[in-house]
């Protein structure tokens, strides 16, 4: 990935940028995450007239409040947050130490070993040492992010649990008893702020990943899987390229003019309706008459009878056929993530 722009800034230059764009609700939004209050923020801006900001900066800060998703990728009091422009590229805002790092980039190909790096492994190791799939409980799960080190201790040591859960949490303890975390977020519409869709996690071994898999547990298990960090992120590298490539196509689709829509009445639609109708009726009438020597006296009236009625029945059903069908919008699968 090669950056375009790079402009390293406070949170207090942020909040400036945000009221002046006009995005007050956000700067305030910004202001409580980063424990600032009301009377600060008039501060901020008093003190960071709208004239010291660089254009370059207020490029990148409409961009990130024009996307409609955004990835947000945690390790420990490191956060990475990932925007898709309107195009193509996008834009990275690396938080650390009180900074934000807003970092432009053409092209967001290449994010899987970016990432790979945010999280100190090395993305050559091609080979799985471990090669295998466990299940914990939800108590067990639960347990182990809530006691101390010592205690986590003595179940690496203790004797009752199966080896290969003994060795997750020896790497569950090397990566400080946290799981890596990656949420991916969307923004239903202009209005709205972003909503979880879905999440990934996982914790780095010794030269392998385990990814924990929650949206297929059953009777309380959860999935512990290991991967080599190549296919891992090889693998992470497809879900960035569908879930922003899809961002790009809806943010497109909305900013282009829509399209013409069809016609409310259309004679067109009810006279192919009436002569496929009549097509119908035709054959189901021939049928009649190759039995017609085993007919009644009254025969020939009744399927005369017959065939007028259903010309009405057509006729009044072609008139519906000119009318536009409803269009229904398909409903939409919401991706299970961890609770």
């Amino acid at each position: 990935m090669e950056q375009d722009q790079k402009i390293s800034v406070s949170a207090q230059d942020l909040i400036a940028v945000l009221a002046h764009s006009g995005s007050v609700k956000r700067a305030r939004e910004f202001a409580k995450e980063n424990n600032f209050s009301k009377k600060e923020i008039g501060q901020i801006n008093e003190m960071q007239p709208e004239s010291n900001i660089s254009n370059s900066l207020k490029d990148m800060v409409s961009t990130v409040l024009d996307a409609g998703k955004m990835i947000r990728i945690e390790n420990g009091n490191q956060c990475l947050l990932i925007y898709p422009a309107h195009r193509a590229g996008g834009i990275l805002e690396y938080i650390h130490n009180g900074r934000h790092e807003l970092i432009k980039y053409n092209s967001l190909q290449g994010l899987n070993e970016l990432i790979c790096d945010f999280y100190g492994l090395d993305f050559r190791l091609q080979e799985d040492p471990m090669k295998i799939n466990i299940e914990l409980s939800n108590s067990l799960y639960d347990q182990i992010h809530n006691i101390d080190s010592a205690e986590l201790n003595k179940m690496i040591d203790d004797e009752k649990f199966d080896v290969k859960i003994r060795q997750f949490l020896r790497d569950f303890k090397r990566n400080n008893q946290q799981v890596c975390k990656l949420v991916f977020k969307k923004r239903k519409n202009e209005k709205n702020y972003m909503q979880e869709d879905f999440a990934m996690f996982f914790v780095p071994g010794e030269g392998y990943i385990w990814h924990i898999k929650y949206e297929e547990a059953d009777n309380n298990k959860i999935f512990l899987m290991s991967n080599s960090v190549s296919h891992y992120f090889d693998v992470l590298q497809k879900i960035l390229d569908d879930f922003l490539q899809d961002g790009r196509s809806h943010m497109k689709k909305t900013s282009s003019k829509p399209k013409q829509e069809g016609e409310k009445f259309s004679f067109k639609r009810g006279f192919s309706f009436f002569w496929k109708s009549n097509l119908v009726l035709l054959i189901t009438i021939l049928f009649f008459y190759i039995n017609k020597s085993s007919w009644s006296e009254e025969g020939g009236p009744v399927v005369l009878l017959f065939a007028l009625l259903w010309e009405v029945m057509i006729i009044i059903l072609s008139m519906f056929a000119c009318l536009k069908e409803r269009e229904e919008s398909l409903p939409v699968k919401s991706a299970k993530s961890a609770s």
